[in-house]
């Protein structure tokens, strides 16, 4: 998206990614990780090309955000009631109603 941005506009668009994961956050800046090494082969991810193409580059910054305060948790993890009341709120959604007829 991205890369696909940048050419729309005509200029480099930088990411900024809040990541509420420190061990993702430290292997996308080394570029590997023993723990995710098998990545490239089960999910297509390429933990070395990340890091080189975007993290290195200066295109993408990477930001440690709680998880408290994390937008996508809702989509990512299972959340008690209370937590995904909150985590709905956070992202601005609102429960639908059916119209009375």
């Amino acid at each position: 998206m991205q890369d696909l941005f940048s050419a729309a506009l005509g200029r480099t668009v930088h990411l900024r990614c809040l990541e509420d994961n420190t061990t993702a956050i430290t292997a996308a800046r080394a570029g590997y990780s023993p723990a995710l090494r098998h990545l490239p082969r089960t999910e297509r991810i390429s933990v070395g090309a990340l890091s080189e193409d975007h993290v290195e580059s200066g295109d993408c910054t990477l930001q440690y955000q709680a998880s408290a305060e994390h937008k996508g948790d809702m989509f990512t993890k299972r959340l008690d009631p209370a937590t995904f009341e909150a985590a709905i709120a956070r992202a601005n959604l609102r429960r639908m109603t059916q119209r009375a007829a």
